[in-house]
This record gives C-alpha cells, structure tokens and sequence, in this order.
C-alpha cells in the first residue's frame, strides 16, 4: 500500500498524519479548515478538496473527525466517500463518536462497496504526535489484520475489539477507567 488518504487533520489527526507520512506512506490529505493541512503538505502531502478525491486518489481512507455529524457528511454527504467512483473501498475511522452512527454510515458504504472499520483513539494531541495511542479497532477482522503496519506507525498498543462499533466503547470504558483510578 502506497498512498493513504486522511480526512480529518486537527490536533489529533495532524499527528497521526504526520507519522504515517514519517513511516513512508504517500499522504492525501482533508480538512473542512484548509489551513489545518499545510503542515502536512509541508511534510510532502497532497491535498484534495473533497472526501471523494480523497477516496478516488489513494488505497485507503482514515479519519479523525470531530462529531458524529462530520462521519455522517464525510460518509454519505455532498462530495462523500459514498460519490467515490475509483479508488479507496475501505474507511478506517478514527472519531468518537456513537455506535449508532458508524454502524448506519457504514451500512449505507457497504451498498456502495466500502468496508468500514472505526477505532478509539486512546491518547492526547501530544501522545498522537509521538505515534504511542492506544488504539481499539472493531469490524473486518481481516482490514484490522491486513493494515497492521499502518495502526504501529500511530500506536503502540493496537487491539481489535470485535464488531463494528465497540471501539468507541472500548474507548470510553478506558477513559472511566483511568477516571476511577486517577
């Protein structure tokens, strides 16, 4: 795998970017705030207008987006995933955001051939720019397996959680955890 699109790129997902652009991969990259992607094209990325050149210009498409409604648009919105004729057929995202939301944006890209897989993101903007989150991924067992190098260049500890949706979740439990304790 060569090129990897990322939507997304904020505090959180500048970081996880820029360590996929550091571990060799070709980066085309997103944000609703084009100033948010200079940094990265600095780094060598490219940039593109829309999820849907994102899509249509590298293998896979990741994301860190900010709320549910951003997956929704990112997803199925005006110049989506979902207008992607060529290119990426597999989402990986990274945003918390609710089960229900991943589970029916997902249910619509499968009727366009996508597979998706989200993830937690266990980690601030600093630990994301280090490459050391904790990271929980849940769906296709097969994409958490085929893409493990991607998950070791932004983590250092990658699980998969079981079916699409439980990442969050998974997430979640971890941060009450560490509230518990603390």
């Amino acid at each position: 795998m060569n090129t990897l699109g990322f939507i997304g790129t904020g505090g959180m997902g500048s970081g996880m970017a820029a360590n996929l652009i550091k571990a060799g991969y070709g980066l085309v990259v997103n944000d609703l705030n084009r100033e948010q992607c200079k940094g990265l094209e600095d780094q060598g990325a490219e940039y593109a207008a829309t999820p849907k050149a994102v899509a249509e210009s590298s293998e896979l498409v990741l994301s860190m987006l900010p709320n549910n409604d951003a997956v929704k648009a990112v997803g199925l919105g005006a110049g989506g995933l979902a207008e992607a004729t060529t290119g990426a057929k597999q989402w990986i995202d990274f945003s918390s955001i609710d089960k229900e939301t991943i589970v029916g944006v997902s249910d619509e890209l499968r009727k366009k051939g996508w597979t998706v897989v989200d993830s937690g993101a266990g980690g601030v903007e600093e630990v994301a720019a280090a490459g050391q989150l904790a990271l929980w991924l849940s769906g296709s067992k097969d994409v958490f397996d085929q893409h493990q190098p991607i998950f070791e260049a932004m983590g250092k500890s990658v699980l998969h959680v079981g079916e699409l949706g439980n990442a969050n979740l998974v997430k979640n439990a971890m941060a009450m955890f560490a509230a518990v304790q603390h």
